[in-house]
């Protein structure tokens, strides 16, 4: 046996390729096999690489593209939140809570915030409501009561004692609602 690239006694046999080789053309690998071009991918593998990865790209634009819009109607799902405790988490999909404006108010005409302005006559003193009560179940949150409500959470946590917004609630617990 003769090595693969000079007429010299061959040592070993490529394990790679099966070529036989000489000392001066291989140790455990043939020359060829052991140089680093031989670790890049064949032309063919690369190039379907390439073209691969250009067609999932454009597929993936189309398809960012054609996305259906959410129905008409539907308030936004809660993916994730930031929530600092359990008791921040809105658990409920259905409900979005109507952001509260201490400051302004909205004017029907056009529907444009305006500052509240204090009226020059005094007001009547209102009667008092009477206040409700509600039994927190499985799935309340501070926050979800206070939007069904139609109150604050502050104003949740100022009825009833709470330490703070954050205040974990236990199932049974009941709660004053402040109107």
């Amino acid at each position: 046996m003769v090595c693969y690239t000079c007429p010299r006694r061959a040592v070993g046999d490529c394990s790679r390729c099966g070529r036989h080789y000489c000392n001066a053309h291989g140790r455990g690998l043939c020359e060829e096999c052991a140089s680093p071009t031989s670790a890049l991918p064949a032309d063919l593998t690369y190039r379907a690489a390439v073209v691969g990865s250009a067609l999932l790209a454009v597929i993936g634009i189309v398809f960012l593209q054609v996305w259906p819009a959410p129905p008409a109607g539907r308030p936004p799902v809660l993916l994730f939140s930031c929530a600092s405790t359990p008791s921040d988490l809105l658990l409920d999909a259905d409900l979005v809570p109507t952001p509260v404006l201490p400051f302004t108010t909205l004017r029907p005409d056009n529907a444009t915030p305006t500052p509240a302005v204090t009226p020059a006559t005094p007001s009547p003193t209102p009667t008092p409501r009477p206040q409700e009560q509600y039994t927190v179940v499985s799935g309340d949150t501070l926050l979800g009561i206070a939007a069904r409500a139609g109150t604050t959470v502050d104003a949740l946590v100022g009825a009833n004692g709470l330490s703070s917004a954050n205040a974990l609630l236990r199932i049974g617990q009941v709660l004053t609602i402040p109107r």
